[in-house]
């Protein structure tokens, strides 16, 4: 009994406690959950713009860095850059005549490097080569030093990661790039950009090639593969692109590249390439990847794997040339293999050396007179 009136109690105490803490609080109506629901809709479109997911991607980088790499930019205006005055105009055409050949020393590549800046001596003996050291060990930095004493053209320097932005030290995406490329125009006017990827240098005509560079500020060999295929969708965003507009775009290759630091060159291709390779979120979105690739129909869709620079500076060929690569496509044989005895460049068929037609040649005279002193053999054994 007494237990029973002690649940009695509990439960009138719990009753009461609930109907006095109804009384202070009680239920909002209709008009303000309204109210309150506009409340937080207003406080959703008050969210900064940079926080927003938006169709268009904004990047900054620090301005003081792009004045080191030679970008006089507007503080007022980010994308506006000064004008060349026309002491540097004058600089920079002579220029023309007188390039330099850059080549990055990577440490998964230096064999082909070695063989690289070999083919450049014997083709291009005049013409200075700088080569940049990009985390190679003590004993191949000191065999490139003992090739560079041979030659006085030929200069190693130290990439020096310390100046720019932590993500750069990343290799597997190549945002050094466009870095290294925008030092050297600004010291030398004209560079030759060539890496260690396979091709040597095959010949040492580049006379007609300078000269386009001199009109054009780039010249680049392609692919027939479309920009779209290796271009992670996020990238378009900071270029206010769009992956339709690059479905039929030849994808210029970046390891073999000849420029000329034209004003136009500067402003409109250099300027964005820099600023987007400057910058993590631009150069590498997230959720891109370069592993993975797998062919799409129609041939033009995206393949998944993202190109980092690649993608992003034919992006900008695109918008500056009007998406039409012929205005900066070359197919001068300038690189190929030699190690196969073939003589190729990129989206080129290959052509066999002359030596090797004329061992062919003597091949199959050897082998004709090989069959007629057989069958002479058969002839005398028959009938004789």
């Amino acid at each position: 009994m007494k237990t029973k009136n002690f649940y009695i109690m509990l439960a009138f105490l719990a009753a009461t406690s609930m109907s006095l803490w109804l009384l202070s609080n009680p239920t909002p109506n209709f008009n303000t959950i309204v109210a309150q629901t506009h409340k937080q809709i207003n406080n959703f479109k008050n969210i900064p713009s940079n926080i927003r997911s938006s169709s268009q991607e904004n990047f900054h980088v620090d301005l003081k860095l792009l004045g080191k790499l030679g970008f006089d930019v507007d503080p007022t205006d980010p994308e506006m850059v000064m004008k060349y005055s026309e002491e540097e105009l004058k600089r920079i055409k002579a220029t023309i005549n007188r390039p330099v050949i850059a080549i990055p020393a990577l440490p998964k590549s230096f064999d082909k490097t070695l063989i690289l800046v070999k083919s450049a001596s014997k083709f291009l003996p005049d013409v200075p080569v700088v080569i940049f050291d990009f985390g190679i060990s003590y004993q191949k930095h000191l065999q490139l030093s003992i090739h560079c004493n041979k030659t006085s053209s030929c200069t190693l320097k130290m990439f020096e990661f310390d100046e720019y932005p932590s993500h750069l030290r990343d290799l597997s995406v190549p945002s050094y790039r466009p870095i290294l490329i925008q030092k050297l125009l600004n010291d030398n006017g004209t560079v030759i950009w060539v890496e260690p990827s396979g091709y040597s240098f095959i010949s040492g005509d580049i006379k007609p090639l300078l000269r386009r560079a001199q009109e054009t500020g780039i010249i680049a060999w392609t692919s027939k593969d479309p920009v779209s295929t290796i271009t992670y969708d996020k990238m378009y965003k900071y270029f206010k692109a769009s992956a339709e507009q690059y479905y039929f775009l030849e994808t210029a290759y970046t390891n073999q590249l000849i420029l000329h630091n034209s004003e136009n060159l500067h402003n409109k291709v250099m300027l964005p390439w820099v600023k987007c390779a400057l910058s993590s979120d631009c150069i590498n979105p997230v959720g891109a990847s370069n592993t993975g690739c797998t062919d799409r129909k129609p041939l033009y869709l995206y393949r998944g794997c993202h190109k980092y620079d690649v993608a992003a500076l034919n992006i900008i060929l695109g918008q500056v040339f009007d998406y039409d690569e012929s205005r900066y496509k070359t197919k001068e044989k300038l690189f190929g293999i030699l190690e196969e005895k073939k003589s190729t460049i990129p989206g080129n068929m290959t052509s066999p050396m002359p030596h090797m037609v004329s061992l062919s040649k003597t091949s199959s005279h050897v082998l004709s007179q090989h069959l007629s002193f057989i069958l002479t053999c058969l002839y005398m054994y028959m009938y004789v």
